[in-house]
């Protein structure tokens, strides 16, 4: 679980970084890392990833905002508002065992793009991501993998996780 909730995390960091101050970034990214852990807690199945997969779609912005966010922003003193102006509309994340991926615009619009984040499936052992959301074009390839750099460090799952 921690390669993939890091891996959501860096979508979501490197989504900020060079538009809000680091250290602010770096605290919300830290409690929304918090949240995801909480949330997903006896509902993470890696013998059975899609089990529960609906329950581990985190909702970014639009108008069904995950509250983990609105606890995240609170807890780190951050402007939920001016987190939400400089994430891309309409973000989705979907956290499943093996597998990070998310789509950018309206459910079921053409303008919908589902893009695999990570997945442990495509390169055995090390997962891979794709491009950060801001290198994202139309013809996006998966690159190479890449370990999750954020947050330093990440609390230990919990027993059966």
């Amino acid at each position: 679980m921690h390669l993939e909730v890091g891996a959501a995390i860096n979508l979501i960091a490197g989504s900020l970084y060079n538009k809000l101050p680091r250290r602010r970034v770096n605290a919300f990214a830290e409690e929304v890392e918090k949240g995801i852990f909480n949330k997903f807690q006896g509902h993470w199945y890696p013998g059975n990833p899609s089990k529960g997969a609906a329950y581990r779609c985190v909702n970014v912005t639009g108008e069904k905002i995950d509250p983990l966010f609105i606890y995240a922003a609170r807890n780190s003193g951050t402007d939920l508002q001016e987190v939400l102006n400089y994430l891309p509309k309409d973000l989705t994340i979907w956290i499943d065992p093996g597998e990070v991926s998310f789509s950018v615009g309206e459910k079921g619009s053409d303008k919908e793009h589902v893009r695999i984040l990570y997945s442990e499936r495509r390169a055995v052992g090390t997962g891979t991501m794709a491009a950060p959301l801001a290198d994202l074009t139309d013809d996006v390839a998966v690159r190479p993998p890449v370990p999750p750099t954020f947050p330093a460090t990440m609390p230990s799952a919990p027993a059966g996780m």
